[in-house]
């Protein structure tokens, strides 16, 4: 028999789960990615004069967009479903020259990095007003004491963190781009982008599973016990399993490698910049697969 305590646990991790994956990457990271591909590929194919291409990408941006069709269950994919098999039919019967999709300017990329840094800026500050910098001291019991306003606050920092990781992805692009043709090129952009979505997706899990858990920890004493397990697991998962292991490999890939061929090239600065991040990224995630570190 499932006791009344066990219920509410289950209850509580179910709900974290659907938040994270229904509120956090369907209807806002999911969205945003798409609202930029189709917005972004539909200027261009604007551009190009191929309306039939352009007109149904604007639908499918909109659509994905997460303030306009937040509640419509599977109508924004269908109408992505749709829109993509028309552009495939029309693509078929043109003969068009093929873009690279990875072709960044050195312009975009220091303004989305300008962007990142801004966005992680920011991030910080409210963080730190939460006093989330207990999460810098590994402590998740510490963070979820934090009560109503650090909920708010760690939200709020969270969902720009998430900006500041997608914010990043034209300067991998760039660096790609950059070093077009040369060896390994291909799979350390790979890890640069895997890298940068994944460090979004655990910023996602604090903005709307642990932000919301400190909340009703604050607001609901009596439930405080089957809150409590729930949090620190996505806690763990979040910080010491993605921000601090997983991104620390992907990371190391993609920087150490992009840097040793900036150092080929004789580009010294970039690349003494990316072999500190990788080593920085690299180290620490060796730190927690070896145990070195606390929560590992």
């Amino acid at each position: 028999m499932i006791t009344a305590t066990a219920k509410d646990a289950t209850e509580t991790t179910f709900v974290a789960l659907y938040r994270i994956v229904v509120v956090g990457i369907w209807q806002t990271l999911d969205g945003f990615l798409t609202g930029i591909w189709a917005f972004g590929v539909g200027r261009l194919a604007w551009q190009e004069g191929a309306r039939p291409i352009a007109l149904p990408l604007f639908v499918v941006g909109a659509c994905g967009h997460p303030l306009s069709c937040p509640h419509h269950g599977d109508l924004p994919r269908l109408v992505e479903t749709s829109v993509t098999a028309v552009i495939l039919v029309y693509e078929a019967g043109v003969d068009r020259p093929q873009m690279s999709w990875g072709n960044v300017s050195l312009r975009t990329a220091w303004i989305f990095l300008a962007a990142c840094l801004l966005f992680e800026a920011v991030s910080v500050t409210v963080l730190l007003a939460a006093d989330v910098s207990a999460s810098m001291n590994l402590d998740p019991h510490r963070l979820i004491t934090t009560g109503a306003r650090g909920a708010d606050l760690t939200r709020l920092g969270s969902l720009l963190d998430m900006f500041g990781y997608l914010a990043a992805i034209p300067v991998v692009l760039y660096l790609g781009s950059r070093f077009h043709g040369e060896p390994g090129i291909d799979f350390f952009t790979l890890s640069g982008i895997l890298f940068l979505v994944m460090g979004a997706l655990a910023a996602i899990i604090f903005a709307f599973a642990v932000a919301p858990l400190i909340r009703e920890y604050a607001t609901s004493p009596t439930a405080r016990d089957a809150i409590e397990p729930t949090f620190v697991a996505l806690y763990r998962i979040a910080v010491f399993g993605i921000w601090q292991t997983l991104n620390g490999i992907l990371a190391g890939i993609w920087a150490i490698g992009v840097g040793r061929l900036a150092w080929q090239h004789r580009a010294r600065v970039l690349a003494s910049v990316l072999f500190a991040i990788g080593l920085i990224y690299a180290g620490g995630a060796a730190a927690h697969i070896s145990g070195i570190f606390p929560g590992s």
